[in-house]
C-alpha cells in the first residue's frame, strides 16, 4: 500500500442550505513532508468530530465516482474531507485496532467507521437519503488514532498489521448504527473496545440508551385504564400541586415511560366522568411512582378537582403512559430545552432522563416564568444545575424584591434572541485539547409553553440558523391538562401480501417497520429515519403519521414505515415487494 495524497483544512464559515455552518470539512492536498501530532495532521482543523485522523481509499474515489459521475478533475483530493488518501487500503476488511505503519515513524490505529451527516451530502450533492447508503457502503472511509508521531510524506509505504481474532469489523459499527444489524449485546460489546473511535463510542452509547428506552415501555403496561393510588400531594406554589401515583399493593408494577410522555386520567366528577391528561414532571428508569404537576385554572373542572377533591389514598383510574413529545436519548449532540411557566413539566423529566446517561452530552434548560413565587420545582432545577454539563437559566417577567435581593434569576423580562445567543455563543464540547464547535444548527431544541412563548422561541431558533427540523414543540389543550392531539391507543394493522394481522399499541411506541418486525415480517431498510426510502410502502386503508418532519415525501399514497404510526385504528399496508416474509408463510 502506498501513501496517495495529504490534505488539511481550517474551520470556516460556510453556507450550507441557507444555513451558516462552521465546518472544516473543505480540505485541501498539501506537498511536502508533513507532521503527524498525537491528535492529528498539522495544520488540520476540526469544527465536529472528535477524532484524529481520517483516511480513505483510492478506491473510495473511483467507487463513488462510478456510482454519482464525475471524473478525477471533479473530484480533487480531499473531496471527503479526509486527511490521508491510501492506495490499496480495504476499508471494508479493517478492523477496530488494526495498525497502520505509515513511512519510517508514524504508526495509526484504526478507531472505527466515518459517521457521516449532512455535509457529505451537500459536498457531494446529494439529498440526506444518501447519507446511510454512503455509511454501509464499505467505501466510506476509516478513523485512525495516533499511536506513534513523526512526520509522512505523500508516497510513503503504508503497512498493515491485522488486530488478532476477535475482530470486529468496522463496516459492521457502521451497519449497526445505520441498518441497525446487531443487537443490543452485540452493540454494547462493540461500545467497549479498546480504541474504539470517539464518534463511534457516542453513537454507540446513544443507540442503545434509545433501544434501551424503547424496550422499557413493553414492560408493565396495560390496556384500558387501571386504578392507581394517591401517594402524596404537595403544593407548589399557590397555583399548582404534584400530584404523586403508586401502584396498589399486588396490582403489578408500573409501566416504564419515555420522558415527556403524559398520563390519561378519568375525573369522576358528581355529574359527569371526564378526561383530562398532565405530563410526568418525573422520570425514573425504573419508575415506581408517577408524578403530575398540575397547575389550577379558574374555569378547569379537571385540574380543579385535582387541587380541590382529591386527596391523599384516594384512586384515579389512568391509563399506560403516552404521547410522542419525548426526549431522543441517542443524540450524542448538546440539547437545549425551553420551558414557559408550567410548560416545564414535560422537560423537567427530560432534563432528568437526560443526566442518567452515561457521558452525557451539555444540557441548557431555560425556565421563563412570572417570579420565584410562581417557580415550581426550583429546588429539583438547583441540584439539577449543580451536575456536570448542566445550565439552568432563570428567566423572570415580573421579579419580586425578594426575587431581586436573593439573586434568584439570571434574566429580568422576556426570554429574547440575545439571551440565547449569548448562552449558547462558542458552545463547544471537547476532547482532550481538541475544542468541537456546536453552532445552533447542530442542536436540538425542546419547547414547551404557551403557544406565544412557543412562536416566539422558534422565531428566535430560527433567527439564530437553527436547523428547524431539529425543533420539537408540544402544544397546551384550551385547559391545561386537555389531551393536545386525539391519540389511537391502538390500531389493528394488515400487512400485504403477507395478509398477516398485527396489533399496534400506542404505548409500546412502535414504528410500523418496527410492528412488522415483531411479526416475522423484514421489510426493506437501511436509515431508520426517515432519509433513505428504502422502506417506502403503500398505505390502502386508514391513515398514518410521522414522527418527525420528513425532508423529501414520498409519492402519493406511498409513506415511510421507518418513522410512521397509525393514526386510525384500522390500517391496510402493501409492503415493498422484496420484503422477506417468516418462514411459516
Amino acid at each position: 500500500m502506498k501513501l496517495s495524497a495529504i490534505c488539511i483544512g481550517r474551520t470556516k464559515r460556510q453556507n450550507i442550505r441557507g444555513h451558516g455552518v462552521t465546518t472544516a470539512y473543505l480540505k485541501s492536498e498539501v506537498q511536502g513532508s508533513v507532521r503527524v501530532h498525537a491528535t492529528g495532521i498539522e495544520g488540520n482543523e476540526v469544527a465536529v468530530h472528535k477524532d484524529h485522523i481520517y483516511a480513505v481509499s483510492t478506491t473510495t474515489y473511483r467507487y463513488w465516482q462510478d456510482r454519482i459521475g464525475g471524473n478525477d478533475k471533479d473530484w480533487p483530493m480531499g473531496r471527503f474531507a479526509e486527511n490521508l488518501v491510501i492506495e490499496g487500503l480495504d476499508e471494508a476488511a479493517l478492523a477496530v485496532g488494526d495498525v497502520l505503519y505509515i513511512g519510517d515513524e508514524v504508526v495509526l490505529s484504526v478507531s472505527g467507521p466515518r459517521i457521516p451527516c449532512f455535509k457529505v451530502c451537500w459536498r457531494l450533492g446529494q439529498s440526506d437519503r444518501f447519507i446511510p447508503e454512503f455509511a454501509i457502503s464499505g467505501h466510506s472511509g476509516v478513523y485512525l488514532s495516533v499511536v506513534k508521531t513523526g512526520t509522512i510524506t505523500s508516497g510513503d509505504q503504508v503497512q498493515l498489521e491485522a488486530k488478532s481474532e476477535p475482530r470486529t469489523l468496522v463496516l459492521n459499527i457502521a451497519k449497526a448504527l445505520f441498518a441497525g444489524t446487531a443487537s443490543l449485546d452485540q452493540m454494547q460489546a462493540m461500545s467497549e473496545l479498546e480504541g474504539l473511535s470517539p464518534m463511534s463510542f457516542l453513537f454507540l452509547t446513544s443507540k442503545i440508551a434509545a433501544e434501551q428506552d424503547r424496550a422499557k415501555l413493553s414492560k408493565g403496561r396495560w390496556s384500558g385504564s387501571r386504578a392507581l393510588r394517591v401517594k402524596d400531594i404537595r403544593q407548589e406554589t399557590p397555583d399548582t400541586k404534584s400530584v404523586w401515583l403508586e401502584a396498589p399493593d399486588g396490582t403489578g408494577p408500573l409501566a416504564g415511560a419515555l420522558a415527556g410522555q403524559f398520563l390519561t386520567v378519568k375525573i369522576p366528577l358528581a355529574e359527569e366522568e371526564i378526561t383530562r391528561v398532565w405530563s410526568l414532571s418525573d422520570y425514573q428508569d425504573n419508575p415506581d411512582h408517577y408524578r403530575m404537576t398540575i397547575k389550577r385554572t379558574p374555569s378547569g373542572p379537571g385540574s380543579a378537582y385535582m387541587h380541590e377533591t382529591l386527596a391523599v389514598g384516594d384512586s384515579l383510574r389512568v391509563s399506560s403512559p403516552l404521547g410522542q413529545f419525548t426526549l431522543a436519548r441517542g443524540n450524542p449532540k448538546p440539547l437545549v430545552l425551553f420551558a414557559g411557566g408550567i410548560g416545564l413539566t414535560p422537560l423537567l423529566a427530560m432534563l432528568k432522563a437526560h443526566t442518567l446517561m452515561k457521558n452525557y452530552p451539555p444540557v441548557f434548560f431555560f425556565h421563563a416564568v412570572q417570579d420565584g413565587i410562581h417557580q415550581a420545582h426550583r429546588a429539583e432545577l438547583d441540584q439539577l444545575g449543580a451536575l456536570p454539563n448542566v445550565t439552568v437559566i432563570h428567566i423572570f417577567s415580573r421579579p419580586t424584591e425578594n426575587d431581586v435581593s436573593s439573586g434568584r434569576f439570571n434574566y429580568q423580562g422576556h426570554l429574547t434572541k440575545d439571551i440565547i445567543a449569548e448562552k449558547l455563543d462558542g458552545l463547544y464540547i471537547t476532547d482532550g485539547a481538541k475544542r468541537i464547535d456546536m453552532p445552533p444548527y447542530e442542536l436540538q431544541f425542546y419547547l414547551c409553553g404557551p403557544p406565544a412563548f412557543q412562536t416566539h422561541v422558534t422565531e428566535a431558533l430560527l433567527a439564530l440558523e437553527a436547523n428547524a427540523d431539529q425543533i420539537y414543540t408540544e402544544s397546551f389543550g384550551t385547559e391545561p391538562g386537555a389531551s393536545p392531539v386525539p391519540v389511537v391507543e391502538t390500531a389493528e394493522v394488515t400487512f400485504l401480501p403477507a395478509g398477516i394481522l398485527a396489533k399496534w399499541d400506542a404505548g409500546l411506541n412502535l414504528s410500523l417497520l418496527e410492528l412488522a418486525e415483531q411479526y416475522g415480517l423484514t421489510p426493506p431498510n437501511a436509515c431508520r429515519m426517515g432519509v433513505c426510502h428504502t422502506c417506502i410502502s403503500r398505505l390502502e386503508v386508514g391513515d398514518t403519521f410521522y414522527d418527525r418532519k420528513i425532508a423529501i415525501a414520498p409519492a402519493e399514497g406511498q409513506f415511510l414505515l421507518c418513522c410512521s404510526r397509525p393514526k386510525t385504528e384500522k390500517v391496510t399496508i402493501t409492503l415493498p415487494d422484496n420484503t422477506e416474509l417468516p418462514e411459516k408463510f
